[in-house]
């Protein structure tokens, strides 16, 4: 597993946390800093985008149904 695999699925495993708003901003630079510049609004945006890209949680959990 590469490291941007490894971050994606840790930023994908996040959105099913509460309290996500605390960290936001830090998904957000990371995003930035792997190139992925999409626009998302909420979690709900976020987990569809991670979704479609095929990312899973850190423990292989769809976050897409």
């Amino acid at each position: 597993m590469d490291y941007r695999e490894l971050l994606l699925q840790f930023i994908a495993s996040l959105t099913l946390c509460d309290h996500m708003g605390d960290v936001a901003g830090d998904i957000e630079k990371v995003l930035k800093e792997m190139g992925l510049t999409f626009e998302w609004d909420d979690l709900d945006d976020l987990r569809t985008k991670l979704g479609e890209m095929g990312v899973t949680t850190l423990y292989g959990t769809k976050i897409l149904d």
